[in-house]
């Protein structure tokens, strides 16, 4: 039924939806506009809190001021292993995980009251043996533009999908192009004009080069020419001799 209902979300993008944060009050996604997000349904009692809550942080704290943003939504329908409120959650993973990320509003991921937003990215990206999340610290990394590029199961490690995360933010790649003009450049034409930045360095240092080139070979030649007159000249004086 879970399935179902996820395959009939109409939104394209992540930025289309509203939730609402630990305290009730609305959240417009579309102000990660241009931000990573890793989206995560977190829980303060289960055998997977320690490890992820700390390495969620690590991550945070290491690539938030390269645009990255992780947005936690507890969950409590995993053996009821985020019993308290909205507020208790966010408090335990600030206060013992110092968690600078926000906490979002409980909610359902499974099911016909499954949270739009969690409908949208189970349709986006199914996981083993289907749509439904399986566990707590089930995870989506989602592009600049909103589009879910990948799911991790509960089992992988946030340290573990750092190179995605790089990659996600341009790391290692040709500068990032933004927007042109006011619209966000397609994934193509990122690259595109990537490969046209690397190029641009490659034709300039060909360039500067090619005058020598021409003239080494212009050097050549004429040292070519005078050999083969010098040994000319040899032949004539001895033959004259």
């Amino acid at each position: 039924m879970g399935a179902s209902h996820s395959q009939s979300v109409s939104e394209k993008s992540i930025h289309e939806f509203t939730v609402k944060d630990s305290r009730g009050k609305d959240v417009d996604l579309s102000l990660y506009k241009g931000k990573v997000l890793l989206v995560v349904n977190v829980a303060s009692k289960c055998g997977f809190t320690d490890s992820n809550y700390t390495q969620l942080t690590e991550l945070y704290n290491k690539y938030k001021d390269k645009g990255l943003e992780i947005l936690a939504f507890p969950c409590n329908q995993f053996l009821k292993q985020e019993p308290g409120t909205s507020k208790d959650a966010e408090e335990f993973a600030c206060t013992r995980y110092k968690a600078e990320y926000p906490i979002f509003k409980k909610v359902r991921v499974n099911g016909p009251e499954a949270e739009p937003v969690y409908k949208f990215l189970k349709a986006s990206k199914t996981g083993f043996l289907g749509n439904r999340i399986k566990w707590n610290f089930t995870k989506f990394l989602v592009d600049k533009d909103g589009h879910v590029i990948e799911r991790y199961s509960p089992t992988t490690s946030p340290l573990s999908i750092e190179a995605d995360i790089k990659k996600a933010l341009g790391e290692g790649m040709a500068p990032p192009w933004g927007r042109v003009d006011g619209r966000s450049l397609s994934r193509a034409e990122g690259r595109g004009m990537g490969m046209a930045a690397k190029a641009i360095p490659t034709t300039r240092s060909s360039l500067k080069l090619r005058p020598w080139t021409r003239c080494s070979k212009h050097i050549r030649e004429q040292r070519a020419r005078l050999y083969i007159v010098w040994r000319c000249s040899v032949m004539l004086m001895c033959w004259h001799d």
